[in-house]
């Protein structure tokens, strides 16, 4: 085993819950182990007289990194040692999926910590803040960000009963005769420590599915069908979790993925303006059973949270992200609004270009014509001052650019999608004035003009919906329903464009009922923006 400089954070048997003991990995650290103490004082050190370093029970070559089981209480106790004492080392926590130092390097504030002083001792982290879920632990030195110890796992269920996250699941395809992998542990919450173990149960009808320690499904299916069982998680106290599972089998030899469904959603500073966001996201995805995801306002790495829960891939920017079932092949260069991947669907077989824009929403459109007695000329050179234009301009640029250079830009299908700020000229027109602004002439809004006629891309809810009257398809908003004393504009602000698919089935998607700000803290859905979500068939 590869010695870790300085010291260790690891786990032993308490009065609160059980674990392993770990000895030193290199001859000038003392071994050094984290338990719970919920009785301590929140941030207070423990000196070194008053714990003994612990004795190492097993050769080192033989032991496994420890971990840490976090139980209900305010806080979590670890108990350290290092070589490099000094008063400003420390531990901080952080979330499982991104954040924590890098190669000595700070990535990211820390949820929370505590100071750590002396060769060893004990020191109290405060959790009261922190929800359910999974965290890394870091033992870091001098108030810096160089590891004394090897991060350990810190698991917070509040004295919850173990389950998973959504009702059922269903994964990505899989093809008769070829390897299958799908990791659903991500799912699984109010898990007290990382001993768990797995176990297909029936009814079942898929004899070549099997699932590791570790909660990944595995196995080659034998025959072409949708396969249907169940995994059971247990945990070391005999706490119990099932989740019912599908996987759709293709043929042997034949094409993996037929057809796709897309869905784009601003999140609203990632869900955070309601309670319990993370689960009811979790569930909200898992049950619209989509294969790609562009999320907007996913500022707090949000991408990279929901794609750890639900096992898939993700490509992660400042504001926006997309999350794919299917392997991300490619990321390209970045646009103002945005950026692009490539999505392998089946391997070199079938492949997608996919965006991800959110356009600045301020000056916003629809408040001027509803609000103001600006002219339409007036507003048009506004449009331009939100540098919303400028933005879907670039796309339209860096599109012909890149079918110069790549060919895959002009010979593989595209989805444009995102929060866009601004309504679409297809929704303006003379029958459905009164259903924006009262009184105001049909608006020739040029962002969705700039991308329809410059663009040549498709809207997919367009295409299926063609009578903006029947349908106005408003994605803005669900729960801003007043500005002021004033109604709030409602409009059809997020899109899916497409080129060269053919679109299946479009639709405008909130789950529950929504109650309007500021009674909106409770609600099932967790955004200020509906969701839309097509579906397409692939050439």
């Amino acid at each position: 085993m590869a010695s870790w400089p300085g010291g260790i954070l690891c786990k032993t048997q308490s009065s609160a819950g059980f674990a392993m003991r770990l000895p030193p990995l290199i001859s000038t650290a003392i071994a050094a182990y984290a338990v719970f103490d919920t009785a301590k004082d929140a941030n207070t050190t423990r000196s070194s007289s008053d714990v003994s370093p612990p004795l190492p029970t097993r050769p080192p070559e033989m032991t496994k990194p420890g971990r840490l089981a976090i139980i209900d209480g305010p806080g979590v106790t670890f108990e350290f040692s290092t070589g490099q004492p000094h008063p400003k080392n420390w531990i901080g926590i952080w979330h499982d999926y991104y954040g924590g130092p890098v190669n000595g390097s700070w990535v990211q504030d820390q949820l929370t910590w505590a100071w750590a002083d002396g060769t060893h001792g004990t020191v109290e982290v405060d959790i009261g803040e922190l929800p359910p879920g999974r965290y890394l632990a870091y033992f870091l030195a001098q108030k810096g960000y160089k590891e004394l110890a090897k991060p350990i796992e810190v698991y917070i269920s509040r004295n919850q009963s173990m389950r998973f996250i959504p009702d059922a699941f269903t994964t990505h395809n899989a093809r008769v005769g070829d390897a299958f992998s799908a990791d659903i542990s991500g799912l699984l919450t109010n898990v007290k420590n990382g001993n768990m173990s797995y176990a297909v149960i029936p009814p079942s009808n898929a004899d070549w599915v099997y699932v590791t320690s570790s909660g990944v499904i595995k196995g080659k299916p034998t025959h072409s069908v949708l396969s249907k069982f169940s995994i059971r998680a247990t945990s070391t106290d005999n706490d119990t979790a099932v989740l019912p599972v599908a996987v759709p089998v293709a043929p042997r030899k034949k094409p993996l993925v037929r057809s796709i469904r897309v869905l784009t959603l601003n999140l609203w500073r990632g869900g955070r303006n309601v309670v319990d966001y993370h689960s009811k996201q979790v569930s909200f995805l898992a049950s619209q059973d989509v294969d790609i995801v562009a999320l907007q306002e996913s500022y707090f790495q949000d991408g990279r949270r929901l794609a750890k829960a639900l096992g898939w891939n993700v490509w992660q920017a400042k504001d926006v992200s997309i999350l794919s079932r299917y392997p991300i092949g490619r990321v390209y260069r970045e646009i103002e609004a945005g950026g692009t991947v490539r999505v392998d669907l089946d391997g070199d077989a079938k492949q997608l270009l996919v965006w991800n824009v959110h356009l600045n929403n301020a000056p916003y459109g629809p408040y001027d014509l509803c609000f103001t007695n600006y002219s339409t000329n007036y507003i048009q050179r506004r449009e331009e001052w939100a540098r919303r234009v400028q933005q879907v301009y670039e796309i339209v640029h860096r599109l012909k650019e890149y079918k110069e250079r790549k060919p895959e830009f002009e010979s593989l299908p595209q989805i444009l999608a995102g929060d866009f700020a601004s309504p679409s000229h297809l929704d303006y027109n003379k029958k459905t004035r009164d259903l924006h602004c009262k009184g105001r002439d049909p608006f020739p809004w040029p962002v969705s003009r700039r991308t329809v006629l410059d663009g040549k891309w498709r809207d997919s809810f367009r295409e299926i919906y063609r009578d903006a009257w029947k349908v106005p398809g408003n994605t803005w908003s669900p729960v801003r329903k007043l500005n002021g004393d004033r109604p709030e504009p409602m409009d059809r602000i997020d899109f899916i464009y497409h080129k060269k698919l053919t679109t299946i089935h479009s639709d405008v998607v909130v789950v529950g009922d929504p109650k309007p700000e500021p009674y909106h803290g409770d609600n099932e859905w967790t955004s200020d923006h509906a969701a839309v979500l097509s579906e397409f068939r692939l050439p």
